[in-house]
């Protein structure tokens, strides 16, 4: 039981180590989220992004700002659905039938699925809280561009030393 959950829990976080591009969220000149995706290619006056559909190109003179990395939502909502995975596998593992003796009036507190309900939903808070923890952990950036190509130029070398440090590793 013991190597079940060790290796549930190192194959949800193994994900966590492979090398991944810049991940960008992009809004408009008016504060309006116009794209996501991760950074493929940037130049002096545009961004190139692998969106989950296609890519895309969007020019400097439309952007208002940029943010790095995923939300704190997406940080919430996805240690919510670990969290609830886990509990689910931890629930089915743990938890057995109820086994009725007609002869002994045994009288059962919690019953089997009400033991497999609790575990799921204190592994939904766990990861709620976990992802919450994360999510406020992480170092996103924000730049504010505005259209402006020399305020351009400091999300230009974030990018640049991020894709250095890809390549290096």
């Amino acid at each position: 039981m013991k190597l079940l959950i060790l290796l549930l829990a190192i194959s949800l976080t193994s994900s966590m180590f492979a090398q991944k591009k810049l991940f960008v969220r992009v809004y408009n000149l008016h504060g309006k989220k116009i794209n996501t995706g991760r950074v493929l290619s940037v130049t002096d006056s545009t961004v190139e992004l692998d969106e989950v559909s296609h890519t895309g190109t969007i020019f400097v003179k439309d952007i208002g700002s940029i943010r790095t990395k995923h939300s704190m939502g997406h940080s919430i909502l996805m240690g919510s659905l670990v969290g609830t995975a886990t509990g689910a596998i931890i629930a089915a593992a743990t938890t057995h039938p109820a086994k009725s003796d007609p002869n002994t009036y045994q009288i059962e507190i919690i019953t089997p699925e009400e033991q497999a309900e609790a575990v799921i939903f204190l592994g939904f808070l766990g990861g709620t809280a976990v992802g919450a923890i994360a999510g406020a952990a992480k170092n996103s950036e924000h730049f504010l561009i505005h259209g402006d190509p020399t305020k351009w130029k400091s999300f230009e070398k974030l990018a640049a030393a991020y894709t250095a440090k890809e390549k290096k590793q």
